[in-house]
């Protein structure tokens, strides 16, 4: 069926309605402009293995662009200011439990909760504390401070990219007395050089 099928193919009370009869012109102006962005996204397709690529559009207002991606279990979100040139991106994973900015990925737990004593262990590796990554952390400007002196963390694990580009999964035990959390990152390094061949560069363009 083709996109035009679709309107088309609506209830004859629908098309012939007067919000129909005057929406339709712009409905056709959207669609056409949309399909040649969404060709593009899905180029992408062939640069990336493994899961499908889906792209998709919000149509806002005509100064602010946004499109939307996914990947295996990641979304990507990237928001164009048509007037000031500024880009913003947002890439996350689809449960809203996991987030990328500024070279690392940061997990999420209850937001109250201190994670200063975490332990990480990433794929079958041997696990290790989180805060023997808080140098390379704090060099890569991630924002580790919390909102209070009992939540420092604000509940999140921030791990470096680095350490699990090529990686499955990541258990994260967030304090001694709780049972782990397993995360899957299937779909992250795939979708985040997508980002980057979008414009999503540099790094700073990436927000939480």
């Amino acid at each position: 069926m083709g996109v035009w099928d679709i309107i088309d193919g609506a209830p004859a009370y629908w098309r012939s309605s007067d919000k129909m009869r005057h929406r339709e012109p712009f409905i056709r102006t959207v669609l056409r402009r949309g399909l040649g962005v969404l060709l593009i996204a899905f180029l992408a397709i062939a640069a990336v293995s493994g899961s499908s690529l889906r792209a998709g559009i919000v149509l806002g207002h005509r100064e602010l662009v946004i499109r939307t991606m996914t990947l295996g279990d990641w979304t990507l979100r990237i928001e164009r200011n048509s007037f000031s040139g500024d880009v913003r991106c947002h890439l996350e994973d689809r449960k809203h439990h996991i987030v990328y900015a500024a070279n690392a990925l940061g997990f999420r737990f209850k937001k109250t909760l201190d994670t200063l004593n975490a332990w990480v262990r990433i794929d079958d590796q041997v696990p290790h504390r989180w805060q023997d990554d808080m140098p390379e952390l704090m060099r890569l400007q991630v924002p580790l401070d919390g909102a209070s002196l009992e939540s420092p963390t604000d509940g999140i694990v921030w791990i470096p990219t680095r350490q699990v580009d090529d990686a499955n999964r990541v258990a994260i035990q967030p304090r001694p007395d709780k049972k782990p959390t397993i995360y899957h990152l299937h779909g992250f390094s795939g979708l985040r050089d997508v980002a980057r061949d979008q414009g999503c560069t540099p790094e700073g363009r990436f927000v939480r």
